[in-house]
């Protein structure tokens, strides 16, 4: 049960304010993955320091995520999302005083450990106040906010790593996570006492057989628009981790020039795919989203060329921005309203965890594979996450 009700109004004070958290802290997560690498060889860092550097962030957000869903669940969204902008507070401000690896290595996965559970919360938060007839919408603009950070996040940090300013970058990071804190601390919570129960059913079934326990039947309603994520993020990796590189091979000055086109595309397209998987259904959003990042990337396979490098970064934009708002949306429907913090916690670790193992997937195959082979098999990993929609999600229905 949700303190505030649904009075079909999308863009309330509460979801403004929880969408601006977002942006904060998306931005100072995308301005880290620009910073740090540098920041890393200015204290005598090596190559594999940054890969560690990075991978203690990740692996620190996915491991809490989980549990920052069941504390969301039993003390409230609104609790624990300040609890993770105190300690993301907490870890920027100390990040000019990390002059050695393993003060840094500690901070970073302190930052993770915030970011994991701030994430977590603010998503479930936006997913409680977003009207029921218009959840896809909203989650869709919620989406955007992070979109925007990834636009100019990293440009900000380039412009500022031209001089060499860390301590200048570091105090943006902490001016941003105090002002997060701030906008976190006047939201209303969204979840009554009477909600905080400890035995309450993941997931909501209009089966009544599948509520009394935790059998397969019943938890796979979660688990398979997770397991979904996992696969479409083992594809999505190709393009975020190697496209830039394989970008520059084709010629392209400013491998930027790709992640803003992918940018465009995911803005452009995520509050009309919400839009639409409400009026129409999830998964008639989610099967020519899933159709067009394995097309795009047959394409690319078939015929690389700077042209084909811009085009599929914005067609793969707009296929990956239409399934996430709509899977995400999916996730909510299935899931118990009081058990919603579990659910975006598992579908958040999966959506970690495909883009983890797939960069480390293509990276290997890049040792002995060329591009064009591993863009050809991330398109049938696309295309089988549609063969695994279709008998675990949309035959059910």
């Amino acid at each position: 049960m949700n303190a505030i009700r649904d009075n079909g109004k999308l863009f309330t004070r509460d979801f403004v304010l929880v969408s601006l958290v977002t942006l904060a802290i998306f931005t100072i997560y995308f301005s880290l993955y620009v910073t740090l690498p540098v920041y890393v060889e200015s204290i005598g860092g090596s190559s594999r320091d940054i890969g560690l550097v990075i991978g203690v962030f990740m692996v620190s957000s996915i491991l809490v995520k989980p549990l920052a869903g069941w504390g969301v669940d039993r003390y409230g969204r609104k609790d624990i999302m300040i609890a993770g902008l105190l300690i993301i507070l907490v870890a920027t401000s100390l990040y000019r005083y990390s002059s050695s690896m393993i003060l840094l290595l500690m901070l970073v996965m302190l930052h993770g450990t915030g970011w994991g559970i701030s994430t977590t919360a603010a998503t479930t938060h936006a997913a409680d106040i977003a009207p029921g007839h218009r959840r896809g919408e909203a989650l869709g603009y919620f989406g955007m906010f992070s979109n925007v950070a990834m636009a100019f996040g990293p440009a900000v940090s380039v412009m500022l790593l031209d001089g060499r300013s860390f301590a200048t970058i570091f105090l943006s990071w902490s001016a941003i996570s105090l002002l997060s804190l701030m906008i976190a601390s006047s939201i209303h919570e969204t979840l009554l006492p009477a909600s905080k129960a400890f035995r309450t059913p993941l997931w909501a079934s209009q089966n009544p057989g599948i509520r009394k326990s935790w059998d397969f039947s019943g938890i796979k309603v979660l688990l398979a628009p997770a397991f979904i994520m996992f696969l479409i993020n083992i594809s999505h990796s190709s393009i975020m981790s190697f496209l830039p590189l394989f970008a520059l091979k084709q010629g392209i000055a400013n491998p930027g020039l790709v992640f803003t086109t992918h940018a465009a595309g995911l803005l452009a397209i995520r509050p009309i795919a919400g839009r639409l998987s409400d009026v129409y259904g999830r998964a008639s959003v989610i099967v020519p989203g899933i159709a067009l990042l394995a097309i795009s990337q047959w394409i690319l396979s078939a015929a690389p060329s700077l042209e084909m490098s811009i085009l599929v970064a914005g067609l793969y934009g707009l296929g990956f921005g239409a399934i996430y708002t709509s899977l995400i949306a999916l996730m909510i429907d299935r899931a118990n309203p009081s058990a919603r913090g579990k659910a975006m916690g598992i579908f958040t670790s999966s959506f970690d965890l495909g883009l983890g193992f797939g960069s480390i997937l293509w990276g290997l195959m890049l040792e002995f594979s060329e591009f064009a082979v591993i863009y050809a098999i991330a398109g049938f990993v696309a295309f089988l996450s549609l063969i695994f929609f279709y008998y675990l999600v949309q035959k059910e229905n």
